[in-house]
């Protein structure tokens, strides 16, 4: 397992993050320190520091902070299926306008990271369009799977029914770090799906 990127200070580790989802994704700079902070992505943890030359040769245990790699990739992941979701419309079609889609992208990023996080931590691989599909069912949905995958088709090929009905299985049982499987999808009596208090 790669290190994680450690700071001296949770200022430097935030001020890191925010830089990041301004350079490489284009995100506004009030927005990213709003998503920083609320993905809680910069974390404190314990760091082995070697005693000073002369010292007992005792490790002194103090905290640092960091940045988990695989926290770094879900996060990438997570707005590259946003910005997908965007640059089809899908907040234009939710009713979403300009000024207020930050503020969506920003609460849908900070809960599904969140979820998803958990996920990780048990072991679940996650595969990168899976990001497009929750935003695509958040803003779009309910829809039937058949809509779905025309609709997800246009966005990212190739994307068929078979795919969204996997898709739509993997997010019925979404094992947490306590051990409980939850469900993120949930169907209507029409047979229509929709995200589940996301």
């Amino acid at each position: 397992m790669s290190q994680p990127l450690e700071f001296e200070t949770l200022a430097d580790g935030m001020d890191h993050m925010n830089r990041h989802f301004q350079q490489r994704w284009g995100v506004p700079k009030e927005a990213a320190a709003a998503l920083t902070a609320g993905i809680e992505i910069v974390v404190e943890q314990p760091t082995d520091e070697p005693p000073p030359p002369g010292g007992y040769p005792v490790l002194v245990k103090r905290l640092g902070w960091v940045i988990r790699n695989e926290d770094l990739g879900l996060a990438d992941s997570i707005l590259d299926g946003i910005r997908a979701a965007s640059s089809a419309g899908f907040f234009l079609a939710a009713g979403i306008t300009a000024p207020a889609e930050w503020g969506a992208c920003i609460g849908l990023a900070t809960s599904v990271f969140k979820l998803f996080r958990n996920a990780l931590r048990r072991g679940r691989r996650l595969e990168p369009d899976l990001f497009t599909f929750i935003t695509a069912l958040k803003l779009a949905g309910p829809m039937s799977e058949q809509q779905l995958a025309n609709m997800l088709d246009s966005v990212k090929s190739p994307w068929d029914l078979l795919r969204v009905e996997h898709t739509i299985q993997a997010l019925k049982s979404l094992p947490m770090r306590d051990g409980i499987s939850r469900a993120l999808v949930s169907q209507d009596h029409d047979g229509r799906w929709r995200l589940a208090d996301i």
